[in-house]
């Protein structure tokens, strides 16, 4: 055994292949909704830069007497609760990706010695993945932004979209391992506030309401000012955050924090918005033009 395997089970539908390809950071099992399921076979996933398989199995679904085993015959199980990809509740309110680099680490412990994946391994497979999980919430802020944004009603500031911007910069935080505490509080807070009722957020949007010779509606021009200032916000919370991860910097360097997300808002952030309201059609499509968004600012996010 070069690599340990690790068989996924549980009811047809559940969703073991969106989780094999979460963990694996790649789509190779294809994924269906409902309770069919979608694999038909038992299939065998080798991920790169893990040293575990993961084992599709055909809607294998345990009897219910196996689920009734008095608890003094089996060893303790640990349970951890697991979204494996953002899931929407509403159009604008979604659940961020969680859980999984926990399961990695559990599975990791919990093979024979031998083949279990080094320490300095498993962390930079870790942080890929929590990078990754990270977008993927700045991409559903994003669209969720969008769809607040194009709403036909007065957008004066950006505080419509301080409960997206709260809950992206919460699932990031906890993507990254950083449970509540006042000082943790104080730095989402302070994120939060630069896109609200901070002067770089004010200047931005009126820069943008007032470009000369735009001939589209207010609806599109609000959803690509809304989308734009949750989505630099979240690549600057990843930033942020990433760096507190990896030890780099203190949650408590709170002057810091401010001067990297005002950064976000800034030059270049305008420059981008711009050209996007100048080439953008008022039939465009909310999620389009937050994806068309998030590529900008997933591509060049501001490392200083």
């Amino acid at each position: 055994m070069a690599k340990g395997n690790v068989l996924v089970v549980g009811n047809s539908g559940v969703g073991k292949s969106t989780l094999i390809n979460a963990v694996l950071g790649e789509n190779k099992a294809a994924v269906g909704f409902g309770i069919k399921g979608t694999s038909s076979e038992i299939t065998v996933y080798e991920g790169e830069g893990i040293d575990f398989n993961l084992i599709d199995t055909v809607g294998f679904e345990p009897p219910k007497a196996f689920w009734e085993i008095e608890p003094k015959t089996v060893k303790p199980v640990k349970i951890i609760p697991v979204i494996a990809e953002a899931y929407y509740l509403t159009d604008s309110v979604f659940a961020p990706p969680e859980g999984i680099t926990e399961l990695i680490d559990l599975t990791n412990n919990l093979m024979p010695e031998g083949i279990r994946i080094a320490n300095e391994v498993v962390a930079k497979y870790k942080l890929e993945r929590r990078r990754a999980f990270a977008q993927s919430a700045v991409l559903s802020a994003t669209a969720a932004a969008a769809t607040v944004g194009a709403v036909p009603v007065p957008f004066a500031d950006a505080l419509l979209l301080q409960p997206i911007e709260v809950a992206e910069i919460n699932g990031i935080a906890a993507i990254y391992g950083i449970r509540k505490s006042d000082q943790a509080m104080l730095l989402k807070n302070t994120i939060v506030e630069v896109g609200t009722i901070s002067t770089a957020a004010k200047a931005a949007i009126s820069a943008l309401k007032t470009i000369p010779g735009l001939n589209i509606g207010m609806g599109v021009i609000n959803a690509v000012i809304a989308s734009g200032i949750v989505a630099a916000l979240g690549e600057g919370s990843i930033y942020v955050f990433e760096q507190i991860y990896l030890g780099n910097r203190d949650i408590s360097d709170i002057d810091w924090v401010k001067k990297i997300m005002e950064s976000q808002l800034a030059g270049s952030f305008i420059e981008k918005l711009k050209g996007v309201l100048e080439n953008v059609q008022n039939n465009a499509d909310v999620k389009d033009i937050a994806k068309q968004i998030y590529n900008l600012f997933v591509q060049s996010i501001n490392r200083h």
